[in-house]
C-alpha cells in the first residue's frame, strides 16, 4: 500500500517517527468551569516528548500521557502568541501549550498537526456496518483511518487539522467532531473550521 498513499498522509507517517521533545508552559483549562479568563489559571513549565502520536507531559506538578486521536481537536494556533491550543473531548478539557522560542512552536506545531492524521486501516469490509466493500464504494475516514462504505458516510466535511484541507469522515467521528466545535464554541467563543460538502 505505501506507494499508494497520498503525500500528506506519507508526510504524516514520516513525521510521526520522529521525536520531538521541548520546554512549554502549559494552561489547563476545565469546560465546566465559568471563569474563562486564562490569565487566573496556573501555568506549568513542562517537559514534551512527542512521538508516534503520544504526547508524553512531565513536570513537577503532574505527568501525562495523551494520544494524539479523535478525542483530540486542535482548536487553535497562534504563531504571534507561539501557543497551540487542544480540545480533549473525552475529559472536557482546554490545554494552550505556549512554546519558548519560535523554532521549537512551529516544530511542535507541525508535528502535533501531522500526527493527528490517523494512520489508514485496510479491510475488506466497512469497519463500522461490515458491508462488503471496494475501492470504488469505500473511504478512509479522515479522523480515526477506518475503512467505511458510502453509508457510513457523513455527508459533511471537516478541517481535522486547521492548516489541511477538509476531509470526508465516518458518521462516529462526525459525532465526536460536532462535540468538540460545540466545546470550542462553548469555552473560546471560537469554531473549528468546518465546511459541507457532497460524497
Amino acid at each position: 500500500m505505501g506507494n499508494s498513499l497520498p503525500k500528506y498522509l506519507l508526510k504524516a507517517e514520516q513525521v510521526k517517527l520522529k521525536l520531538f521533545e521541548g520546554i512549554f508552559s502549559i494552561i489547563i483549562m476545565s469546560i465546566n468551569e465559568p471563569n474563562n479568563n486564562e490569565e487566573e489559571y496556573q501555568s506549568y513549565d513542562a517537559n514534551i516528548k512527542l512521538y508516534r502520536g503520544i504526547l508524553d507531559i512531565d513536570c513537577p506538578e503532574f505527568s501525562k500521557t495523551i494520544t494524539i486521536d479523535k478525542n483530540i481537536a486542535l482548536v487553535d494556533k497562534s504563531d504571534s502568541k507561539m501557543t497551540i491550543t487542544l480540545c480533549i473531548t473525552s475529559e472536557k478539557m482546554i490545554w494552550r501549550f505556549k512554546a519558548k522560542s519560535l523554532k521549537s512552536y512551529f516544530i511542535f506545531s507541525n508535528t502535533i498537526s501531522l500526527s493527528r492524521i490517523p494512520t489508514w486501516s485496510i479491510s475488506p469490509i466497512c469497519q463500522v456496518c461490515t458491508f462488503g466493500i471496494n475501492s470504488k464504494n469505500s473511504k478512509n475516514c479522515g479522523s480515526c483511518g477506518i475503512m467505511i462504505c458510502k453509508y457510513c458516510l457523513a455527508e459533511e466535511s471537516f478541517k481535522i487539522v486547521p492548516d489541511m484541507k477538509p476531509v470526508k469522515v465516518c458518521k462516529n467521528c462526525e459525532e465526536v467532531i460536532m462535540e468538540q466545535i460545540n466545546l470550542a464554541d462553548q469555552f473560546l467563543n471560537q469554531r473549528l473550521f468546518r465546511l459541507g460538502s457532497g460524497y
